[in-house]
């Protein structure tokens, strides 16, 4: 993952970390590294145009978005991340 890393969160009874980074394009994007390694695997992409988006689609009940695969990372990594550059702009 080329990008700036903005988060790193220890995995949930699994050895390994949740990175989240931002490249210079403004996508997000969500991967898994080993404990210890500098580089991740990306398992995700997308701008934050698009997960507002899929929030919006969330909120109106449409269960085609409430049921899309990795929709649950998206938005919190989404969150995470505007929630990062909101607290660095300060």
């Amino acid at each position: 993952m080329d990008a700036v890393q903005l988060a790193s969160i220890p995995l949930h009874k699994k050895t390994g970390r949740r990175v989240l980074a931002i490249s210079d394009d403004q996508v997000v994007h969500i991967g898994v590294a080993a404990d210890g390694s500098d580089s991740a695997l990306t398992q995700a992409s997308f701008t934050l145009i698009e997960a507002a988006a899929l929030a919006e689609a969330v909120l109106a009940g449409n269960p085609t978005a409430m049921t899309q695969p990795g929709a649950e990372r998206m938005l919190a990594a989404a969150l995470i991340i505007t929630l990062r550059q909101i607290g660095s702009d300060g």
